[in-house]
């Protein structure tokens, strides 16, 4: 069986047919890559910045463990087949996220 470890700030919740039938808990300590900006310019007074995204220690791979991150994670380190975000999310009546259907890697 795989190991499947939550590395994001929130629960991500597997639905299907409506209900969550798995959870993943939060991460204490997430991952997040590093972000250097500098405002570029204003819009109508509101700062506009340009943001460079840097680097995040990520775990090592180990075989039959994913993790779950997010896709700007997943984007940065293309390479890491052990990476997966939530897709084909699941919203409630106010269109807020309660769970996604599967994993894109």
């Amino acid at each position: 069986m795989n190991a499947i470890i939550n590395t994001t700030p929130h629960n991500v919740n597997i639905v299907k047919d409506k209900k969550v039938v798995n959870t993943f808990l939060k991460s204490d300590n997430p991952l997040r890559l590093s972000t250097t900006s500098n405002q570029v310019g204003d819009l109508d007074g509101i700062p506009v910045m340009s943001v460079t995204f840097g680097d995040v220690e990520l775990p090592a791979f180990q075989p039959d463990t994913y993790y779950i991150v997010s896709a700007l994670i997943k984007n940065a380190f293309p390479d890491r087949t052990d990476l997966i975000v939530p897709f084909d999310l699941v919203r409630d009546d106010n269109g807020i996220i309660i769970g996604c259907k599967s994993f894109s890697k």
